[in-house]
C-alpha cells in the first residue's frame, strides 16, 4: 500500500500537472541559457552541436575549386579572390 500523499516525496522531473511541467520546462531553458552553462555560446556558434564542422581547408586541400557529387548532380564549390565560397549547379 502506498503511503498518503502528505508523505510522498515530490519528484522534481515528474511533473504532476501541466502547470508543474511547463515550470521542468522553463527551469531547464534557464538553465541551459545561464551563466552556469558557459559553453552553450560555444556550441551555437561553432556547430559542436549536432551538426559536424568540416573546415574549408580540409576540403578543398590547397585547391580553389572542387566538385560535390550530390545525388546524380555535380555542384561546383569555389572559393573567390575575396575568400568567398560560391555554390553553382
Amino acid at each position: 500500500m502506498a503511503p498518503p500523499a502528505s508523505t510522498q516525496q515530490k519528484n522534481p522531473a515528474v511533473p504532476a500537472n501541466k502547470t508543474d511541467e511547463l515550470e521542468v520546462k522553463r527551469k531547464m531553458i534557464n538553465k541551459l541559457f545561464s551563466c552556469q552553462n558557459p559553453d552553450w555560446k560555444k556550441k551555437l556558434v561553432t556547430g559542436q552541436g549536432k551538426r559536424r564542422t568540416v573546415r574549408s581547408e580540409e576540403i578543398f586541400q590547397g585547391e580553389r575549386e572542387i566538385t560535390i557529387a550530390h545525388g546524380d548532380i555535380e555542384y561546383r564549390l569555389q572559393i573567390t579572390k575575396a575568400g568567398k565560397l560560391i555554390l553553382n549547379k
